[in-house]
């Protein structure tokens, strides 16, 4: 069951990340049928069914905002259903926040019984999703390095892996820990991604508040010893490749182009047509928005509007613009309840005290509201879910549960 359990939580770390379309269907990927069906088989068990449903109850808070959101989605498709349309999908995308509350009871019922080892199965899913996407053989050259497959949907799961690596240490599993940070930070130089680029150097930060703070700053030998080679091969590395990463920093900076337009190729000003499009249709709907999926075509309506401030796209490139846009303002309150919500149940756990602990978690607020920035994966991927259950059901271990116990 452990083995089950493992997998099935490394294809929700892999996601929708790898480069074969036909492993997904309509965003479920072969994770969701093993969960699904494993479910299924637990809830026929009166003891599993019972603990099951405990957990569930236990969230109920948590659901009652997904429920309220979920419905806020509905309205809000069936209010735009004659002026933009609905598609089948709509349906999926609609319900899929009540399918992840299911896994959020799910993480978090397994992470009482076999601890935080389900992040290490996570983390094995992104790194598998990070290497598939260095390898492929259609990935450009770019100033002397491969630029990643989809750099920036995998670049924000190697900064969240960065950033979830650090819990590892609270468990004494420093070595993991390290293994997972140093392979994140070398695979996300790749990217080319700005926003991943700060979110990684985050995740390094709460890695060595948690290592510091880890048993009054003593680690383990062997964890030790890697945690030194990585720290020295990285520097090896950024010695011999120096004036490659000087090119390549300087590019992405040269890319910003704050004083041109989209149509220059300034992102900046491209993301700025994202929020003034954003903010425009919401204020034609601003209680239930243009509808999820509608995005592109209310969009492309503005393109007289945003001049040279346009540029194609089919999403804003935001989470938060997203909800904001496509359901309302009052869904993208519910939404950032739902995150705080994690957050807070979060900080009665992590076992840290003092402007450490308030370090450590504003860590973690600063790369969740970077990544719904800068992607739509907040909402619509399993990091965020899977991290709330982890955070749900998490008990820390050995003097961190003394401290655990003391803060309870």
């Amino acid at each position: 069951m452990r083995t089950v359990v493992w997998l099935i939580a490394m294809f929700w770390g892999i996601g929708q990340n790898l480069p074969f379309e036909q492993l997904y269907v309509h965003g479920i990927n072969p994770g969701d049928f093993i969960f699904l069906g494993l479910l299924s088989v637990q809830l026929t068990h009166p003891e599993s069914r019972v603990e099951f449903i405990t957990e569930a109850e236990r969230l109920w808070s948590l659901f009652l905002l997904i429920a309220v959101f979920v419905t806020l989605t509905a309205i809000s498709s069936a209010v735009n259903v004659h002026t933009w349309g609905l598609y089948g999908n709509d349906i999926v995308e609609m319900l899929r926040p009540l399918y992840y509350f299911l896994l959020v009871v799910f993480v978090s019922v397994n992470t009482r019984r076999y601890g935080i080892s389900l992040v290490v199965a996570f983390l094995s899913g992104i790194l598998v999703s990070g290497i598939v996407a260095y390898l492929m053989p259609s990935n450009p050259d770019m100033l002397g390095f491969v630029v990643l497959w989809n750099p920036n949907v995998v670049g924000n799961m190697l900064a969240f892996g960065a950033l979830l690596a650090s819990l590892l240490i609270f468990e004494g599993r420093i070595a993991a820990a390290s293994l997972f940070l140093f392979a994140f930070l070398l695979l996300s130089v790749f990217t080319y991604s700005k926003g991943t680029w700060l979110m990684v150097i985050l995740g390094l930060i709460a890695f060595v508040i948690a290592l510091h703070e880890h048993s009054g700053g003593q680690v383990r030998r062997v964890g030790k010893r890697i945690l030194v080679a990585g720290i020295l091969g990285l520097i090896l590395l950024g010695a011999a490749y120096f004036d490659e990463l000087y090119e390549l920093v300087r590019f992405k900076i040269a890319t910003t182009q704050i004083d041109d337009s989209a149509v220059e190729g300034s992102t900046t000003a491209a993301r700025w047509g994202f929020v003034k499009a954003s903010l425009l249709l919401v204020l034609e709907n601003p209680v239930f928005g243009v509808g999820i999926s509608n995005y592109e075509s209310a969009y492309d309506s503005l393109e007289h509007v945003l001049g040279n401030d346009y540029w194609p796209t089919d999403n804003p490139h935001s989470a938060w613009l997203y909800i904001l846009a496509c359901i309302g303002i009052p869904a993208l309150f519910v939404f950032l309840g739902i995150v705080v919500r994690v957050l807070a149940e979060f900080n009665t756990r992590i076992p840290l005290n003092g402007r450490s602990r308030l370090f450590y978690i504003g860590l973690f607020t600063m790369v969740l509201f970077l990544s719904g920035s800068v992607v739509l994966h907040v909402l619509t991927q399993y990091f965020f879910w899977f991290f709330a259950g982890i955070v749900s059901g998490w008990q820390p271990s050995g003097r961190d549960a003394r401290l655990f116990a003391a803060q309870a």
